[in-house]
């Protein structure tokens, strides 16, 4: 592969590609931030993992059958939306958990400090794992525009930004998580 700079030498690279081939792009790019999902994983609350990170490896490998076999990925397009839709809206519910839960421990004790941090802390790292998930969902996007774009609903263009989406929003979080 040569070396992909930035956003418009991606948008050459893909252009005259086959439609798996950014699926699997795109389903790479997301499986880089997985890792970032481990930041919602709490030793008090013990339901996290399962209700986060084993759906959201369960979408990541049916993006890999969508970019190895597409035909398969048809059957499996709309379970993994729906897998997909509900772990994001765990993750968006713990998140707006975090915050709730600081705004009212700021109202209540605002001079314990360490303990406003620590929940700062947790709201970022949530706030990291959303972010994280919006990279898979849009993975799972690219896996749907392709599908459509064998039954000619979809134009290459349309298959090509929604990679180049996907690798934008993982670029900016990773960058995000190390920072």
């Amino acid at each position: 592969m040569p070396e992909v700079t930035d956003l418009n030498n991606l948008t050459q690279y893909l252009d005259g590609k086959p439609a798996e081939f950014g699926c699997a792009l795109a389903a790479r790019i997301a499986l880089r931030t997985a890792p970032l999902l481990r930041t919602v994983l709490h030793p008090r609350d013990s339901s996290r993992p399962s209700n986060i990170v084993l759906p959201a490896f369960c979408v990541l490998s049916a993006l890999n059958v969508a970019g190895t076999w597409p035909e398969r990925f048809q059957d499996l397009r709309q379970k993994t939306q729906s897998i997909a839709r509900l772990t994001h809206n765990t993750i968006h519910r713990i998140h707006n958990e975090n915050q709730l839960k600081l705004i009212k421990e700021l109202e209540v004790v605002p001079e314990m400090d360490s303990y406003i941090h620590e929940l700062k802390k947790e709201k970022t790292k949530t706030g990291i794992a959303v972010s994280a998930l919006d990279v898979i969902m849009g993975a799972v996007e690219t896996a749907s525009k392709m599908i459509d774009h064998y039954n000619k609903l979809a134009s290459d263009k349309t298959l090509i930004d929604s990679v180049v989406e996907v690798g934008r929003k993982a670029h900016w979080v990773i960058d995000t998580a190390n920072s």
